[in-house]
């Protein structure tokens, strides 16, 4: 992960990794190294505001001094890269990718730039599903490469964030007609290699085949393995060859949690039905059987947003507004508690505690211990979809309608 020194508030150097993919480095929302305030509204703690028009459930990434946003027209004819300069909070550059003429169909509840971009070298890579996959220089905004041609009816829109590793960019398409998952050699956006999912779903029904999950690199043995969740099963390939190493099945639909490990355990969520939050073994290939399930449990489990691991335990929030802690080691549920509003933002765990934004803008500062605290919080305006990104010291939140950056002035 490439260091950096970062403007923040006051015009002070905070030295910072970057946050340059989606829920930071390797996908885990791990912010253990930033001092992020615990108490925030629309008038406190706010260093800067910058209004961003369109619908967009995309993600904020820190690359090189700035944060950078996907965004769409809420018709989805206009797909955009916003470039913000993370000291003043002022558009840097507004580049227009692509126009299309007949977007697909995507429900009210999710927006055609839910896609997170993810960030090397001087490098923006974009992902709008089907629609178009580029590669952008970051000072210039001129579009190096991109991809129209990757076919998948979303049906309700794109959820999936690439990933990035060695030369390759991985993009997982789980669409109501076809799904896979496909590497492009990030010099040039050519297929290096595409994966058909080849799962029995046992049904015709498209519906039930969708996932908007991320995929994760895990090192296994030594050696790397990318973990793609699915509609009805999980699975793992190689990610130099996309030769399948293992498979499980778990059922449901609509997947969309980063896998998350520990301990020798992976952390699937199953979205929608199956078996909602479970565990599986690590090292073993193959078509796995229960054998290799640690366990599984409906407890916690989380529908739409990903899980914080910390030390022997796991935490969650839900769907339906609860917040929860687990055993990493068995699913034991250690506490639950209702905290209001649904969340599909995933949490970030900081040095003070567990950050949550839910859809109406309440966020929630929890400690990441055995014992239920409620450290701090506050109110944003618009509410949130997207989860938050750190860039230093300061704590980035995307509402429906802006970026705030969250900081001690």
């Amino acid at each position: 992960m490439n260091m950096t020194l970062l403007i923040a508030a006051l015009g002070t150097f905070v030295p910072a990794q970057e946050w340059s993919q989606y829920r930071g480095s390797e996908g885990r929302g791990d912010a253990t190294a930033s001092t992020l305030v615990t108490s925030w509204s629309k008038d406190s703690n706010v260093v800067w505001h910058l209004p961003v028009p369109g619908k967009a459930w995309s993600s904020p990434i820190v690359h090189q001094g700035h944060a950078w946003l996907t965004n769409a027209t809420a018709d989805g004819k206009k797909l955009s890269l916003v470039k913000v300069d993370l000291k003043t909070g002022k558009i840097a550059g507004d580049f227009l990718l692509r126009e299309v003429a007949e977007p697909q169909f995507c429900i009210p509840y999710n927006s055609y730039a839910s896609c997170t971009p993810t960030a090397r070298d001087g490098k923006i890579f974009v992902h709008f599903g089907s629609a178009l996959t580029a590669c952008v220089d970051a000072d210039s905004g001129k579009v190096i490469w991109q991809r129209t041609d990757l076919p998948c009816n979303h049906h309700r829109g794109p959820g999936s964030s690439p990933l990035l590793w060695n030369d390759r960019l991985f993009l997982i398409y789980d669409g109501f007609d076809v799904q896979y998952v496909a590497a492009l050699d990030i010099a040039t956006g050519k297929t290096a290699w595409k994966a058909d999912r080849g799962i029995d779903y046992g049904t015709d029904n498209g519906d039930m085949k969708k996932a908007y999950a991320t995929p994760a690199l895990l090192e296994v043995d030594g050696k790397p393995q990318l973990v793609c969740p699915s509609a009805g099963s999980t699975i793992s390939y190689d990610p130099a060859s996309g030769k399948e190493i293992w498979r499980v099945k778990h059922g449901g639909m609509n997947a969309s949690s980063i896998p998350q490990s520990s301990g020798g355990l992976v952390y699937l969520a199953s979205g929608d039905g199956g078996w909602s939050l479970g565990a599986v073994r690590l090292g073993r290939t193959g078509k796995l059987d229960d054998s290799a399930v640690a366990w599984k449990t409906a407890r916690g489990a989380t529908q739409y947003n990903s899980i914080i691991t910390k030390a022997d335990l796991l935490f969650t929030a839900s769907e339906k507004g609860f917040a929860s802690c687990l055993e990493a080691a068995t699913g034991v549920t250690v506490w639950q508690e209702r905290l209001g509003n649904k969340f599909h933002a995933s949490p970030i765990l900081a040095k003070s505690g567990i950050y949550l934004f839910d859809d109406q803008g309440k966020g929630y500062v929890l400690a990441a211990e055995r014992k239920y605290q409620v450290i701090g919080g506050g109110q944003l305006p618009d509410g949130c979809m997207a989860s938050p990104a750190v860039a230093g010291n300061l704590l980035l939140v995307r509402t429906r309608t802006g970026l705030y950056a969250l900081g001690q002035k």
